[in-house]
């Protein structure tokens, strides 16, 4: 394609990091064996730059797998209550795997390594992103609209009876950047029934298939002890 015009529009800044959201409008035309076509593609786009979300594995002695759950105010759906997986935007002054630990303590309380982790869409998707068929290792949310990659991580814990109890509806969340964070702890095999999020939806049927396919162990197979910062 050919982008003959990039028109800046709004651009909102977030504090120390700098520039955040940004909005533009792009005259561009799509090339076709080598001529390019009289009517244009649309152009309109939010830049909103990249995420993480993290699905938690919570294995109980009772035998059964929970996951958790973060129930937050979202102004864009006009709700106080909007429940979705744990997740954060990516910036420059940490590595991924370290935006996904910092969002794990504060948006819920529990710590992890790096060495925990398993990068859902890596495993997913690196042949398709070797073949140029995505940008980037990570889940498309909205590409009609929205630059946003969103790379998808899971880790699991060995959690007690009386942990669970102790972060069902605890409030967490970092107060400083306007977060109001309330834990729901939900079986996992009925996550999916809780909200529409689609970095739930993604993440969960992604790690079906890695498992299926035999990329991932079981529920409960690597899993550690958890760490509760308001232990």
């Amino acid at each position: 394609m050919n982008i003959h015009e990039v028109e800046i529009q709004p651009v909102d800044m977030f504090g120390k990091r700098g520039v955040g959201f940004v909005k533009i409008k792009a005259d561009v035309s799509l090339v076709v064996n080598g001529k390019e076509e009289e009517k244009k593609i649309p152009g309109i786009a939010f830049l909103r730059g990249d995420a993480v979300g993290i699905l938690v594995a919570l294995c109980c002695e009772d035998g059964k797998v929970y996951t958790v759950l973060v129930e937050q105010p979202r102004v864009p759906l006009g709700t106080v209550r909007c429940i979705e997986l744990p997740a954060g935007m990516i910036d420059d002054n940490d590595t991924v795997k370290g935006i996904v630990i910092k969002e794990l303590k504060e948006e819920c309380g529990i710590t992890v390594k790096k060495s925990e982790l398993t990068e859902l869409t890596k495993l997913a998707y690196e042949d398709a992103y070797e073949k140029g068929h995505i940008p980037s290792l990570g889940m498309m949310p909205s590409p009609g609209g929205c630059d946003e990659m969103i790379g998808l991580y899971y880790v699991e814990k060995k959690v007690t009876v009386t942990e669970l109890n102790d972060m069902q509806g605890r409030l967490e969340g970092n107060r400083e950047e306007g977060e109001h964070i309330q834990l729901h702890i939900v079986p996992y095999d009925d996550a999916w029934k809780y909200c529409g999020d689609s970095k739930l939806l993604s993440a969960m049927f992604l790690y079906e298939k890695l498992r299926q396919k035999g990329k991932i162990l079981l529920p409960g197979t690597s899993a550690s002890p958890l760490t509760n910062t308001n232990a």
